[in-house]
């Protein structure tokens, strides 16, 4: 018999196509990255867990083991709109992302610019 594990990673979604996509999100805009921050969120340690077995569990996700405690990392990216289509999009938007693309991350290029399409709570 073998136990189950809580597991930190996720399966992406693959992306629907534009129209659903567009028809579904709240706000949608060009932009371009201007500005990026990396936040930390401390999360609760598993209690019961061997501290060797938790740190391969954590191993190739956002979440990381600092000072003893568990740390989820996510990046903070802010837009300059250029064009809104849907939805508020004057000025800047900001969106929080995973860090990495196995945590269905999206690695923004601070510079380049992206259609972004945003829903609430997401």
């Amino acid at each position: 018999m073998s136990l189950a594990t809580r597991s930190l990673a996720c399966t992406c979604p693959p992306n629907p196509p534009v129209s659903e996509s567009f028809a579904n999100a709240d706000s949608v805009f060009t932009g371009q990255a201007v500005a990026s921050k990396l936040i930390e969120t401390e999360l609760d340690m598993p209690k019961g867990i061997d501290p060797e077995v938790l740190k391969k569990m954590v191993e190739g996700t956002d979440v990381k083991i600092k000072n003893g405690k568990l740390i989820r990392y996510r990046r903070f990216v802010t837009f300059q709109v250029t064009e809104a289509f849907k939805g508020s999009g004057e000025g800047k938007v900001s969106v929080v992302t995973e860090t990495s693309e196995t945590a269905c991350g999206i690695d923004f290029i601070l510079g380049k610019a992206y259609l972004v399409g945003l829903r609430q709570g997401r």
